[in-house]
């Protein structure tokens, strides 16, 4: 395939991936901004309580006849065969979202590795796929011992400290992103698509239904029903999921773009976001103070989804991520935190999917 021919453009057609999913669902709409056409997979095209925003998004573009849901699962060889017959580019954004499960390895592992063999080699038979971008995250750069000594992570960096039994989330992600590359790589060049990883921080900005909320957001409801006494001493880095979508498209529409891409814009502690939470809304209730590492270990009141080996890696770890590639290369424009966070409390609101105490 040529060099010059492996990128799209307005009127070609891109298949996401989990298109209902929070940050499926921005790309989603950045593609259609972008005039593309999409074809959005999703488990069952005919759930409204899952869909019916697509539907309304593409309204408010005006872009429904631009805009198609097919079903597809991610465990199932070929499911993904027709969804991508014809598809000029490639969004995969449908991952495996859990932290903790009775049998890691099947539940959590092979699903993420299986789900990327399955949609990939859909891809290769469809032999069309010019390029593809491949939802990752910062969790399969990150390596939390390095990052108390200091050290700030780039591209560069895979996370190789991750185990099954103590970080299942970032062992699967990263096995997830080396299985993509590991099959580009084993295509024929003539047929080889290109390929640009997103990895993107915690995720936050609009929300769009209920279940959006459960995801990364959901640091943020917890703030704002009052989960915590007190702020934990975990260091976040944070982006909107605007600029993780828009990142998605550029990267499929420029063809010099290549390789990995970090997305984070603001680093801080939960006493920092909720001191940010209070000054945006004044009179409203949020955690004050920091909460002992002793205590909450103790305590036991962080996600019990999360292994206590990991818990104690990011207690008190200000773990930076520099995103500067992002900027030079896509020329991201992340816009201020405060409005990132507004929109996140505003839609969780306006949607009754949380409500401010």
């Amino acid at each position: 395939m040529d060099a010059s021919t492996r990128h799209l453009q307005a009127g070609d057609t891109l298949c996401v991936t989990g298109a209902s999913g929070y940050v499926g669902t921005h790309v989603v709409i950045a593609a259609l901004e972008a005039g593309l056409k999409v074809r959005g997979t999703v488990r069952d095209p005919n759930n409204d309580a899952k869909c019916d925003h697509l539907w309304r998004l593409a309204d408010e573009l005006g872009a429904r006849d631009r805009l198609e849901l097919v079903a597809a699962d991610l465990l199932m060889p070929g499911s993904f065969d027709e969804a991508l017959k014809g598809c000029d580019g490639l969004a995969h954004v449908a991952a495996v979202a859990r932290f903790s499960a009775k049998d890691r390895q099947r539940e959590i592992v092979d699903p993420s590795v299986e789900g990327v063999s399955n949609v990939y080699k859909s891809a290769a038979k469809a032999g069309t796929v010019r390029a593809v971008a491949h939802t990752s995250s910062v969790a399969a750069i990150v390596r939390y011992a390095d990052g108390r000594k200091g050290h700030v992570f780039t591209e560069q960096d895979w996370n190789t400290e991750s185990q099954i039994p103590d970080d299942v989330y970032g062992y699967a992600k990263a096995a997830a992103e080396r299985a993509a590359w590991a099959f580009t790589e084993a295509l024929d060049e003539d047929k080889r698509w290109r390929l640009c990883t997103i990895n993107p921080a915690i995720v936050i900005g609009p929300t769009y239904t209920r279940a959006h909320c459960r995801t990364s957001p959901q640091i943020i409801r917890d703030l704002m029903r009052g989960s915590f006494p007190a702020c934990p001493p975990i260091f976040f880095g944070f982006v909107d999921a605007r600029e993780v979508a828009w990142a998605h498209v550029r990267t499929l529409m420029n063809p010099q773009a290549t390789g990995r891409f970090i997305l984070c814009d603001e680093h801080g502690w939960m006493l920092d976001i909720a001191n940010h939470l209070r000054r945006l809304y004044p009179g409203k209730t949020f955690p004050k103070g920091r909460l002992p590492k002793l205590v909450m270990l103790l305590a036991g009141i962080f996600d019990k989804r999360i292994e206590l080996k990991l818990i104690r890696r990011i207690l008190g770890n200000e773990v930076r991520y520099d995103s500067s590639r992002s900027r030079d290369v896509l020329g991201v424009k992340y816009r201020p935190f405060d409005d990132s966070l507004r929109e996140t409390v505003d839609t969780m609101v306006q949607g009754g999917w949380a409500q401010l105490r």
